[in-house]
């Protein structure tokens, strides 16, 4: 009995090792955004992937894309699906949700939502898991309303 416990111990213990060290964990691809010229990989702060669910907060201060007239999300899984949620990077954070257009061979495009402004832009994929990035866009012109609408709290003085 003595050693079964020991080895149930010590396989955890290997076990908890190799997932400290990201040898056992499953993390999904980056996911690309492209804006002209440029590209940007993202890292999934929040997923479920594989047999691994991992939950953070999105970046206090994302990446910021510039402001291009429209984004080319790409995604190398096949069956994966992203919609947007715009938040203004400052003031009252009320999101719309858009959903991005796909295009095919793991590519989608996203274009402005709202009013043109400054917003950090979260994306939620969805296919065999899920996953969460954020990116900060300033929207070179208006786009339509996206809903419903969500409103992350805030005092109402920010309400601007």
């Amino acid at each position: 009995m003595r050693r079964r416990t020991w080895a149930a111990a010590t396989l955890l213990t290997l076990m908890l090792g190799a997932c400290e060290e990201g040898l056992v964990r499953d993390e999904p691809p980056p996911v690309i955004v492209r804006s002209g010229d440029r590209s940007f990989e993202l890292r999934a702060w929040a997923y479920c992937f594989g047999d691994t669910c991992a939950d953070d907060l999105p970046p206090a201060d994302p990446l910021h894309v510039g402001s291009p007239g429209a984004i080319i999300v790409e995604f190398p899984l096949d069956g994966w699906s992203f919609t947007a949620f715009f938040a203004r990077a400052e003031g009252c954070r009320r999101a719309q949700r858009i959903t991005l257009e796909a295009l095919g061979l793991g590519r989608s495009v996203l274009r402005p939502a709202g009013h043109a402004d400054t917003y950090d832009v979260t994306l939620f994929g969805k296919g065999d898991g899920d996953l969460s990035v954020t990116f900060r866009w300033s929207t070179p012109r208006d786009g339509p309303l996206g809903g419903p609408m969500v409103r992350w709290p805030c005092s109402p003085s920010a309400d601007a």
